[in-house]
């Protein structure tokens, strides 16, 4: 066997700092095909779960009218769309029908009811632009993507059998923290914006819990919730960058350190998505000691 050799990978990716309103302001088509690049790859690989499927499904006829031009019906047909669909949607959402072969034949047919609608050519600079749009009404888009892991919620039987924690992605953006769960349909567990939450890098609660793994532990609605991650210390300093700039963006006081209050006044969009809400009943939660 011939040993595999990892091989080095050069990805340009968009400065998670810049505000979205500068984003929006970029007229460069070069610039907007980076930024329309780097939102399809990561909507395609899963992390920017949108909740709804019918939002899936004319998402994904925009993309299939900015590969495939304006709908035709000559050519665009079940057959034909059949093996291109992982073009069109999260490979998550296509797979998990996988065996199912009525569920895959319908979601088939609903992107071609979608793509029917687009009869009218459309510059692919501007097709770009809708998808982007999409993407931006997310709380999590253009989010710093870190690795880890959050317990389950301990049962009636917990204490009889074991409980593995679940693999997540932790979203930081400028706006708050995103937590969606890696596997199944990569669904958003938990989303809150810096002005509702405290955090900070701790020892974990429970010592059994920990994995060996450091824990960022985070505070809301008076509950505690630990995230255990090699890059607990990455994301602790990224979340005290987002804070910061959003300070000196914003004029605001000073960042009390010992609890890391955050400063941010803007993450509305969580709340306007149809299909996406936290699903706090997934996650294990911690009282707040008493001092």
């Amino acid at each position: 066997m011939v040993p595999v050799v990892d091989e080095p990978v050069v990805k340009v990716m968009k400065n998670c700092f810049i505000p979205l309103a500068d984003e929006r302001a970029v007229k460069n088509p070069t610039m907007i095909e980076l930024f329309f690049n780097e939102a399809r790859n990561a909507y395609l690989e899963g992390r920017y779960p949108l909740g709804d499927d019918n939002a899936y499904d004319r998402v994904a006829a925009v993309l299939a009218h900015l590969e495939l031009g304006v709908f035709d019906a000559t050519r665009h047909t079940l057959n034909f769309l059949t093996p291109k669909m992982l073009n069109f949607y999260p490979v998550t959402q296509y797979e998990k029908r996988e065996g199912v072969v009525w569920q895959r034949k319908q979601l088939e047919q609903k992107l071609l009811e979608q793509y029917r609608l687009r009869t009218t050519t459309t510059a692919q600079i501007d097709l770009m632009k809708e998808f982007l749009e999409d993407c931006r009404s997310l709380p999590f888009y253009g989010a710093a993507f870190f690795d880890a892991q959050v317990e389950r919620p301990v049962g009636r039987l917990g204490k009889l059998k074991d409980h593995h924690d679940v693999d997540v992605w932790v979203a930081i953006n400028r706006d708050g923290i995103c937590i969606m769960e890696k596997k199944k349909s990569q669904e958003l567990l938990l989303g809150m914006p810096f002005k509702q939450i405290c955090w900070n890098v701790a020892d974990p609660i429970l010592e059994d819990t920990s994995a060996g793994l450091p824990c960022i532990v985070l505070q809301f609605q008076g509950q505690l919730l630990q995230v255990f991650s090699k890059q607990a210390l990455m994301m602790d300093a990224y979340i005290d960058s987002c804070v910061l700039g959003l300070k000196k963006s914003g004029g605001s006081d000073e960042v009390d350190s010992s609890v890391k209050h955050s400063l941010s006044d803007s993450y509305s969009r969580l709340n306007s998505q149809t299909g996406l809400r936290n699903q706090l009943n997934k996650l294990r939660l911690h009282p707040v000691p008493k001092r």
